[in-house]
């Protein structure tokens, strides 16, 4: 039973750990898409006040 639960903790590590790589590379890309949006907006907030 400790050797399976022992297994099943290492897969479970396994699957979770790059599907976190995964996640945070997307939010990486999302965030470098967004930030000329950003700036231009923050630019045009700044020109209007």
């Amino acid at each position: 039973r400790v050797d399976a639960a022992v297994g099943e903790a290492r897969t479970t590590t396994l699957l979770e750990e790059p599907l976190d790589a995964l996640a945070a590379a997307e939010d990486g890309a999302f965030d470098l898409a967004l930030a000329p949006f950003e700036v231009r907006t923050l630019r045009f907030t700044v020109g209007r006040v």
